[in-house]
This record gives structure tokens, C-alpha cells and sequence, in this order.
């Protein structure tokens, strides 16, 4: 069995009606990704998981982020090397089942990426993001930074008190900037 660490998670906001739940188990990660809903031609790609977990094992953390019924919403990976973090989503984003990838980089620790898969969470991404957030202040963090390529979840964080530092266009492509200040929120 190849290493798999585990993680800490603070008390629960009961404001937020949602919850983080580590996953410390090879085969829990396994059920829960293949359990996720696969766009019909990305389906084989579900059988390529396992050895993303083994390639990766060690260097990164995952939370399962669920509603007081249950409910997946979606989960979150962490990692102390970004570049082992996008690796991971580039692997996600291909799969074609990823409609809300959250690019977050802490400005101490760990490195984050969130995502939201496409069938369930419905319009839970706000909360999920002040959970987030909540967490990352209780931890000490006064900013997290953000970097997004998807135009169309800018509002979210928007809604959450993200300001955007910079927008420029790359081809069909338009990047976000944008940071948290954490020490202005009540």
C-alpha cells in the first residue's frame, strides 16, 4: 500500500450547512473520483485514476467537501508543490467532467485547487468558497491568491469578496487574477 497522508480539518461553521471530510484511505479516494459523473465520452478515463493517486501519493492532501445531507459538492486537493498540483489539473480538466476548477495559491504552505464536478453541488460554490476561506483565516492566512482561465466563475468569487487584479487575453483564452484579503472579512 503506497503512503497516503492524512489531514487536519478545524471545527465545522455550522452557518455554512456544509462539511469537510478528509479522505485518508487510497481505496475511499478511489470510490469517490470513479463515483463522480463522467462526461459518456470521457468515460474510460475513470480507469486512469489509480495510477494519477499512486504517481502522486505523498505529495498532496484531499478533503471531500459535502452538504449536511450528504450530498457531494465537490472535493478539494492540496499540495506543498504547485507544480505536482497542476499536473493533477490538467489531468481533472481533460476529463471533461470539471465545470467550476477553482485555481487557488495560498501565499504560505500549501498549494490548493477546488473542483466542483459539472451533476452535483448545484449553486453550493459560494458557500463552499466562504468555507474555504473560513478555514484559511483560522489557519493564520491573511491573502490567498487566484489564478482562473473560466470567465464565467469570476462572478462567484466576485460574490465572495474576491477583488481582480489583472484580465488579459491569450488567444481564446482570457486569465483572471484575483486575490482575498482575508483581514477585511467580519
Amino acid at each position: 500500500m503506497f503512503p497516503f497522508p492524512t489531514t487536519e480539518v478545524t471545527p465545522n461553521k455550522a452557518e455554512f450547512d456544509l462539511k469537510l471530510e478528509p479522505i485518508s484511505d487510497p481505496a475511499q479516494a478511489l470510490k469517490f473520483l470513479c463515483g463522480v459523473d463522467f462526461d459518456p465520452k470521457y468515460s474510460d478515463w475513470s480507469h486512469r485514476i489509480p495510477s494519477f493517486i499512486e504517481t502522486y501519493a505523498g505529495s498532496w492532501r484531499m478533503l471531500k467537501i459535502q452538504d449536511r445531507s450528504g450530498v457531494d459538492c465537490g472535493f478539494c486537493l492540496m499540495s506543498d508543490s504547485p507544480e505536482k498540483l497542476a499536473a493533477w489539473s490538467r489531468k481533472f480538466t481533460s476529463a471533461g467532467w470539471i465545470r467550476q476548477p477553482i485555481d487557488v495559491r495560498s501565499s504560505t504552505q500549501f498549494a490548493y485547487f477546488y473542483i466542483f464536478p459539472t451533476k452535483r453541488g448545484g449553486g453550493r460554490g459560494t458557500k463552499a468558497l466562504e468555507l474555504i476561506k473560513r478555514q484559511e483565516k483560522d489557519r493564520g492566512k491573511k491573502t490567498i491568491f487566484g489564478f482562473s482561465r473560466y470567465p464565467e466563475v469570476i462572478p462567484l468569487y466576485q460574490k465572495t469578496g474576491a477583488v481582480i487584479l489583472n484580465q488579459e487575453k491569450k488567444g481564446d483564452e482570457v486569465r483572471s487574477y484575483y486575490y482575498w484579503d482575508l483581514t477585511a472579512e467580519v
